[in-house]
């Protein structure tokens, strides 16, 4: 699938796991056990990119944002409102 900023592709399930950390889906799979999303990933992803569309979403400097948690989190360390190891 492609729009105009991006490119979704099958990467597979063979590709190693980089991050230096992990995430435990337990207490999801005791929350909603036996949960199946109604709507696959490229459907989500193809809603997401014809929304944006239709609202004229324009922004190519969008990963910027002070919004995003990345660069709060990133802005907060930088100013030693928090500590990450």
């Amino acid at each position: 699938m492609t729009s105009r900023w991006s490119r979704l592709e099958d990467i597979g399930t063979q590709l190693e796991d980089k991050r230096s950390y992990r995430v435990s889906f337990e207490k999801f799979k005791q929350l909603a056990s036996g949960y199946t999303p109604e709507v696959d990933l490229v459907t989500t992803v193809a809603e997401l990119r014809d929304g944006l569309n239709a609202i004229g979403f324009k922004d190519e400097n969008f990963r910027q944002s002070h919004f995003i948690r990345l660069n709060v989190l990133t802005r907060l360390k930088y100013s030693r409102k928090i500590r990450i190891r």
